[in-house]
């Protein structure tokens, strides 16, 4: 791993289980980073298998309620998928990788 590497997955090893991380996080800013640099980092890292993108998604029935020209309610119902959250996150082999390189 290189340097820039190396601070990005310290980052993620050190977030909570579950919690996903933007390239923009002020947890990278307080390492000196910018998203540029973040998000050229956690390519490499993903193409090494050593972090993953996820996207945690909820779908939502959405209802309206209108009226009929006879005055009779009407109910339209539409399922909709919503994005609630997107981020990184560090994998096995990248906490392996990661101890490996004395990180």
């Amino acid at each position: 791993m290189e340097s820039n590497e190396i601070v990005v997955a310290r980052v993620l090893a050190g977030q909570a289980d579950g919690y996903l991380i933007a390239p923009e996080a002020a947890a990278f800013v307080a390492q000196g980073m910018d998203g540029d640099t973040v998000r050229a980092a956690l390519g490499s890292l993903r193409d090494a298998g050593f972090v993953e993108e996820s996207r945690v998604e909820e779908e939502v029935e959405v209802r309206k309620h209108t009226q009929g020209g006879d005055g009779q309610p009407i109910v339209d119902v539409e399922y909709v998928t919503e994005l609630r959250d997107f981020g990184w996150r560090i994998t096995d082999k990248g906490r392996m990788a990661l101890e490996k390189a004395g990180g």
